[in-house]
């Protein structure tokens, strides 16, 4: 299983749900869109939007973190208590989202 961790200034956040989602289009109403590519995922911390680095594999890669929802998520049963997590999407700072989805080995399955 891949590890990643997220820092933002002194807050240090795991990732899970860590997914490459490639560009793709549609046509709603008689109308095509395109929907960009993007990398979401799930922190443990609460993180502001803004500038971040990812920590993969023994490199660095920095980030914009976009933070979205905030949800619950209760471990087992249901009786354990309940942990918050925050969903968010990371965008590459050099503009190469694909190369920053090659680097964290989240092309598996596309093409």
């Amino acid at each position: 299983m891949n590890t990643y961790t997220l820092l933002q200034g002194a807050v240090s956040a795991n990732l899970s749900e860590v997914s490459y989602s490639p560009v793709s289009s549609d046509v709603e109403n008689n109308t095509p869109y395109v929907i960009e590519d993007s990398i979401s995922a799930v922190a443990d911390k609460d993180l502001k939007n803004g500038p971040a680095t990812v920590h993969y594999n023994g490199k660095s890669y920095p980030v914009t973190i976009t933070k979205h929802e905030i949800g619950e998520q209760t471990e087992g049963d249901g009786e354990e208590e309940e942990e918050m997590t925050f969903e968010i999407d990371l965008e590459a700072v050099d503009g190469s989202l694909l190369k920053l989805a090659e680097d964290l080995d989240l092309l598996e399955g596309h093409s």
